[in-house]
């Protein structure tokens, strides 16, 4: 939150901003929507570390680079009892099209295994479809295609329904697992556009 308010401090000094400099304020929500999650003690927790440097000419700001580290890769598949994971599964879920959620079946978040393990799928104060907007929105500001877009959601639409894969033990010599419901690992192949085999 204080890099995107002193980003906007920044652009806001020139006067007339450019089209960098807007880039480089769309880059908040994103950055937001992929590593923030809700924590107890924070609804909109940054869950990575990052490193911005901006670039100066005498015209005024005309550029930056973006380094992250240190993502909590593990609030990806767990998270803690009145937490949520990354924001960007909510916002999928509650922004996605009809046409989106049919063809990547979604479904609510609490119905989810990695996203219902905290018990909070909602936020009273945030419209999760309406923010999923504004991403679509810095997305293509920024120029990402309409196909890359998709591909980024069908990829968090292909997390999400890893974690309903169920293992079980087979009786044999090995102590080998198989997967117990194999339509839903036909479903991640079809969604990564692979073979099931």
């Amino acid at each position: 939150e204080t890099t995107k308010l002193l980003l906007q401090y920044l652009a806001s000094r020139e006067g007339n901003q450019t089209r960098v400099q807007q880039q480089i304020l769309e880059i908040s929500p994103i950055l937001e929507a992929f590593g923030n999650a809700v924590t107890v003690n924070n609804d909109n927790s940054s869950r990575f570390g990052k490193f911005v440097e901006l670039l100066f000419s005498e015209n005024g700001m005309e550029g930056a680079q973006i380094g992250q580290c240190l993502l909590e890769r593990s609030r990806v598949v767990a998270h803690a009892p009145r937490e949520r994971g990354f924001h960007v599964f909510y916002q999928l879920l509650a922004g996605a099209t009809p046409h989106e959620t049919n063809t990547l079946k979604l479904r609510p978040a609490d119905q989810f295994h990695y996203l219902n393990q905290g018990g909070i799928h909602k936020l009273p104060h945030v419209d999760d479809g309406r923010v999923f907007d504004a991403l679509r929105n810095a997305l293509t500001f920024l120029q990402i295609l309409p196909t890359t877009q998709n591909d980024i959601f069908a990829v968090l639409a292909t997390i999400l329904h890893l974690g309903e894969i169920q293992f079980k033990e087979n009786k044999d010599a090995n102590n080998s697992t198989a997967i117990s419901n194999k339509e839903q690992a036909a479903l991640v192949a079809s969604l990564l556009g692979v073979s099931e085999a």
